[in-house]
């Protein structure tokens, strides 16, 4: 798989992490397909496609593909793209002509389902994430805060987190391409992070991001987290402001039933990229969010607290 993940990261100039699909999902489909092929969802310039990994030598006709692709499209409701090792010259041209989507590692990328969409690859070449995903920088700071999670599965960290088996497999690949963790075994892969967390911490620095995806204003007060000036003020020599600063999710703030205002309001409410309440303590946001909430400021008060948090956690 990381085979494939590399060829289609150099072909394209994209990023590439296939996913094993689902099992409820991966039960729906034949008994005939999943003998056959490892299945695997991967995202490529904006679609979604699932993956028909070929366990053996490709022994199928282009008839017998074209039967396949139709019933895995029917039932995952996504495009297929055929993977294997090795195809004989006289059915490369048959495939090609029948227009059916294909991969064979280091050798050809024939996926014409993406063809409308060829300009976008310039676009991701010059344009290459520069900073991890949000979920990848939540399993990182639980990680480097809460609990470790070295030699845990996927499943297991998807416990943890209250998260999907799919976003969790995401954000350990995406943390993986950053070249922060490692993932290894087979099946059942586990997450393994090699260097000390201080040593980590600043490896990854340059690609994390402040945690705030946007900020209202209210006048109202929430039982919510404390973020922003409160929380400096909590865990360092820093003095309080008058008005509130609260860290929400964007799930729960969809449900809560407050006035807000874009501009105006005494209490701010941050609304975070990722869940802050997994890796809050005693009701106020994690050390190292709030470090990403300020890390760009040029006051010397505050550069002094930042140094602080870190300090705190004694690494």
């Amino acid at each position: 798989m990381r085979k494939l993940e590399t060829y289609i990261q150099e072909v394209l100039g994209c990023q590439a992490v296939v996913v094993p699909l689902d099992k409820p999902l991966l039960n729906k489909l034949p008994l005939y397909i999943t003998v056959a092929y490892s299945v695997g969802t991967i995202s490529l310039l904006g679609s979604d496609l699932c993956l028909l990994m070929a366990e053996k030598e490709n022994e199928f006709t282009p008839e017998q593909l074209t039967r396949q692709k139709s019933i895995a499209e029917q039932v995952l409701d996504m495009p297929v793209v055929f993977v294997f090792n090795k195809i004989a010259s006289y059915n490369r041209k048959r495939y090609i002509e029948r227009k059916i989507n294909f991969i064979v590692p280091q050798k050809q990328l024939f996926i014409p389902v993406l063809m409308m969409d060829i300009r976008k690859i310039a676009q991701r070449v010059a344009s290459e994430p520069k900073e991890l995903a949000p979920m990848a920088q939540l399993v990182l700071l639980y990680h480097l805060q809460k609990e470790a999670l070295n030699g845990m599965s996927i499943k297991q960290v998807a416990e943890k987190l209250d998260e999907s088996y799919l976003n969790t497999n995401r954000a350990m690949n995406n943390l993986r391409i950053f070249g922060l963790c490692d993932l290894q075994g087979g099946k059942e892969k586990v997450l393994l992070f090699d260097e000390n967390k201080k040593t980590l911490w600043e490896k990854a620095l340059p690609f994390l991001t402040n945690p705030v995806l946007k900020t209202v204003y209210t006048d109202s007060e929430l039982n919510q987290l404390w973020s922003g000036m409160n929380a400096m003020a909590h865990y360092t020599m820093l003095n309080d402001e008058y008005g509130k600063y609260y860290a929400i999710s964007k799930e729960v703030f969809r449900k809560i039933d407050v006035v807000t205002d874009p501009q105006y309001g005494e209490n701010r409410i941050e609304i975070w990229r990722y869940n802050p309440t997994l890796i809050a303590e005693n009701g106020y946001v994690d050390r190292l969010s709030l470090y990403m909430l300020y890390k760009e400021s040029n006051d010397e008060r505050i550069e002094t607290a930042l140094d602080a948090l870190i300090e705190q956690l004694g690494w």
